[in-house]
């Protein structure tokens, strides 16, 4: 009786041998076949909690926005503006976090929280920049041209000058006389019988009234 062993080649069939050039075409046909794949949308987008997306001002790529990282953002903004004392302007904040100051302000209006942080960075920025300038520290012209953006009192202040000017500048205009030349007429002497040539003219020639 014959014993088959199981080392015989009957029962175990050797593996293909797969040579170097197969595995190189492999390969290219996977890689290939890989590239053919669009992927349209951003793999983070299947996110829980994913509100928008924002572009990064430094990588330009796409970032996604949830209602957390707004709460964040709000938060970081109040802090920022109390403990750095270099902040002076809100889109400073903006450069730090790369988020573009136009998308700040839509989400503020989007998000009362987040408006609310803003309008006191603000106030807080308004308040160092008028101080810094009383104690000569900033350059006070400067500091006055742009102070109404930051304070309410210094807008209104700048409403009220304006709106004076301009009644002072319909005041002028009314009150100016303006000269009026007629033309040389003859008038008749009834006792000579002569004829002289008179000018009429005011007194005051575009001078304003006193």
């Amino acid at each position: 009786m014959k014993i088959v062993s199981f080392l015989d080649k009957k029962t175990i069939k050797p593996k293909p041998k797969v040579y170097l050039s197969d595995k190189k075409a492999h390969k290219k046909a996977k890689n290939s076949k890989s590239k053919n794949i669009k992927h349209n949308t951003p793999k983070y987008k299947a996110t829980t909690g994913v509100i928008e997306f924002y572009n990064d001002s430094f990588s330009w790529k796409e970032v996604p926005v949830s209602q957390a990282f707004i709460d964040k953002t709000t938060e970081e903004l109040a802090t920022w503006a109390i403990n750095d004392k270099n902040a002076l302007k809100l889109t400073q904040f903006c450069h730090i976090k790369g988020i573009p100051s136009q998308t700040l302000y839509r989400w503020c209006d989007k998000y009362p929280k987040l408006k609310a942080a803003k309008d006191l960075a603000i106030e807080i920025i308004g308040n160092r920049r008028e101080i810094g300038a009383i104690k000569n520290k900033y350059n006070h012209q400067m500091i006055s041209s742009q102070q109404a953006k930051y304070d309410s009192s210094w807008w209104s202040l700048e409403v009220q000058r304006a709106e004076l000017k301009a009644k002072l500048q319909q005041d002028v205009e009314a009150s100016k006389r303006y000269t009026i030349v007629l033309d040389t007429y003859a008038e008749a002497n009834n006792d000579s019988n002569t004829v002289s040539n008179k000018h009429v003219q005011s007194s005051i020639k575009g001078e304003k009234s006193e």
